[in-house]
């Protein structure tokens, strides 16, 4: 210890400090480090943090502008016989009657109809998706073909689009989650796959990159409303009873999210086994009133007539002037055309918005409706049958023209042996069953009225044990169709003069004529006017009288000459209209 010094204690002094200063040195260099490390990996962080929502809200554009292009706009598509002419949904959209209580199912049972002051009863589309939702998740929207579904859904999708989400109570923005249920995909076992994963798909064919685990995120974490389209376009009962159970397990599992879900009342029943096992609201579309046929008419040619080019030599106001006025005109056409008596053919079609649009491109494209009456019901026939669903990729039953095969003698068999709307099934299929064995795909007389019903919606169920045409001026068209192929046969044209007192054949004979020749129209003449029936014409037959003669598209007059020149002509028997 003596030979320890001062200079040795100084030194080791200022080696323990330098060593504490390094060792302080090391520490804090160390942390610095940590620091600087915690900091990159919170930068980093944020970073990819903005980047998500950078992704997030991108992927959130892409997607509603994708909804946008495919929902902002309607038209009747499929068809060789119609020009198809979209139009913007905002532009001609007639909000729809929804009644909660009234059911399309009961639109033939006796005692059902709906009354027409029942005001408390009747909704708007904003009216029903806010009390569905004031105690429910879930909103079942039911409706006949072509009664709106699609569009109505449309409708709610659009206006959350453009934020316009307090017309429906919702508080907040909400995403709408457009899906046509007849897209929807199935595994191996024949079960839904996951909405995410067909939501993935439904956007790859739209050329968009939006992955499985986004839309995922959305429902899980953001307010949706989720519009399913069409349960009723799965074919298979099984694979609607799944789907069914796959809704109610969404329902059950997304707390943030409503449902609508739009059917036909063919493809959502009890009896089936096809029902939505999870609280909801059942509200049924209603047949279009003749306001608003008229408010549609004059919305849809308006939004027609101002689509095209705007001239290079004329100025937009005045161009925008004359197309309303020349789109006023013809809409004003159409609704006084649809107000006259003898049109109740016509008037019961545009009830139905779909056929309602057929009418209105028809008239458009060839301006005198009342001498194309046939050419309208050729062109929805067409439609219903065969086109709305090869437009869906969903392949018809059979084609249309053999649907029509099969369909036109049954018509007359109701219209003439019967003399009623309402056939028992079991002898509907009898009267089918050997035509449609003809044919060469050939299916059961059961399946095919089965997809008459449950697709083309032109058959309903009366009751249990009958059928009816879901709109009766079919039936008397279809009738014509075949009273024309049956002309010739002994007896034929003598059995329709004999009918022409008769209010039962006043459509059928109309029908009958506009498809005629010239020979057969002077062969009705002759016979007409020989026969007691046309000795003493009140107004309504005289009227009919001149329709028949004004829709046939040739005539041969010699009948008629004839018959004026002969002393035995009875007093009023030709009206003065036809002389």
């Amino acid at each position: 210890m003596d030979d320890i010094t001062l200079a040795d204690i100084i030194f080791g002094l200022f080696g323990l400090i330098g060593g504490i200063f390094g060792g302080y040195q090391y520490l804090m260099r160390k942390k610095n480090k940590r620091q600087e490390k915690l900091i990159e990996l919170e930068a980093e962080k944020e970073f990819k943090d903005n980047e998500l929502v950078l992704v997030e809200k991108t992927a959130a554009g892409m997607y509603c502008a994708a909804l946008r292009e495919e929902l902002g706009c309607i038209m009747v598509a499929g068809s060789p016989d119609i020009d198809c002419n979209a139009v913007k949904l905002d532009a001609t959209f007639v909000p729809l009657d929804i009644s909660r209580s009234w059911r399309s199912d009961d639109r033939f049972a006796a005692g059902k109809e709906m009354e027409a002051g029942d005001s408390e009863r009747r909704l708007t589309p904003e009216e029903v998706m806010t009390r569905a939702f004031e105690d429910y998740r879930l909103l079942l929207i039911i409706g006949d073909p072509g009664s709106g579904k699609t569009t109505l859904l449309k409708y709610y999708a659009m206006k959350c689009l453009d934020k316009k989400h307090r017309l429906f109570g919702f508080d907040e923005e909400i995403l709408p989650i457009y899906f046509p249920l007849r897209e929807l995909d199935f595994n191996e076992k024949d079960e839904p796959l996951t909405l995410p994963v067909n939501l993935e798909r439904w956007a790859a064919k739209h050329m968009l990159d939006i992955s499985t685990k986004q839309f995922a995120s959305w429902l899980q974490k953001r307010r949706t409303l989720i519009l399913l389209d069409g349960l009723d376009e799965i074919s298979s009962k099984k694979r609607r009873r799944k789907v069914c159970a796959w809704i109610k397990h969404m329902c059950a599992g997304l707390s943030n999210a409503r449902f609508v879900v739009t059917s036909r009342a063919t493809g959502y029943r009890k009896l089936d086994g096809i029902e939505l096992d999870f609280r909801h609201l059942r509200a049924d579309i209603m047949d279009f009133s003749l306001e608003q046929q008229e408010d549609f008419l004059k919305k849809w040619f308006r939004a027609v007539y101002l689509s095209g080019p705007l001239p290079v030599d004329k100025s937009e106001t005045e161009w925008r002037r004359r197309q309303v006025k020349r789109a006023d005109l013809r809409s004003g056409k159409i609704v006084k055309f649809l107000r006259k008596k003898e049109n109740k053919a016509v008037q019961e079609l545009a009830a139905v918005p779909m056929l309602l649009q057929i009418t209105a491109l028809i008239w458009k494209e060839r301006r005198h409706l009342p001498k194309t009456r046939p050419a309208l019901f050729d062109a929805a026939l067409n439609y219903l049958l065969d086109y709305r669903d090869r437009e869906k990729e969903i392949e018809p039953l059979i084609p249309a023209e053999e649907a029509r095969l099969v369909l036109a003698p049954s018509a007359l068999w109701m219209q003439e042996e019967l003399k009623k709307d309402e056939a028992l099934k079991e002898e509907m299929h009898k009267k089918m069953q050997p035509i449609l064995t003809t044919l060469q795909e050939r299916p059961p007389a059961l399946e095919f009225c089965e997809y008459l019903r449950d697709r083309a919606g032109l058959l309903a169920d009366y009751d249990p044990e009958h059928y009816v045409f879901r709109h009766k001026s079919f039936r008397e068209y279809l009738s014509a169709l075949q009273l024309r192929e049956d002309h010739h046969l002994p007896g034929r044209i003598e059995t329709l003069v004999e009918h022409f007192n008769e209010d039962w054949w006043e459509e059928p004979l109309r029908f009958f004529m506009s498809r005629a020749d010239d020979e057969i129209f002077d062969r009705f003449m002759n016979l007409l006017f020989r026969s007691e029936v046309s000795f003493s014409l009140d107004a309504n037959r005289k009227t009919l009288l001149e329709n028949l003669v004004r829709e046939a598209p040739q005539k041969r007059i010699d009948s008629l000459k004839q018959r004026l020149l002969e002393k035995d002509a009875q007093p009023g028997q030709v009206p003065i209209a036809l002389r």
